[in-house]
């Protein structure tokens, strides 16, 4: 079951990102005005772009912190056992 679900969420996951492809940008193209539509466009991809390495980044800072913030706990980071709070990015 397990493996059905990942590939169901996968499925999903393709076509909503080939319709936006596809139909997002034909819609900003149709919608925008033609001067503004490379700059709209130009941010929109960047976004795309930039908006998951952020992500990548606040989860590795996110990692620093211990899994429950409101404990101190008795290793430091360096110890094998630790584990990062990369929830809190979320």
């Amino acid at each position: 079951m397990p493996l059905v679900l990942i590939f169901l969420s996968q499925f999903v996951l393709g076509v909503g990102t080939t319709l936006y492809y596809a139909l997002g940008q034909t819609y900003l193209d149709d919608n925008t005005n033609k001067r503004r539509t490379p700059l709209m466009l130009g941010c929109v991809l960047a976004l795309r772009t930039i908006g998951p390495a952020f992500g990548f980044i606040l989860g590795f800072a996110c990692l620093r912190i211990y899994i429950a913030p409101s404990l101190t706990p008795l290793i430091d980071k360096d110890d094998p056992r630790w584990l990062g709070a990369w929830w809190l990015g979320k």
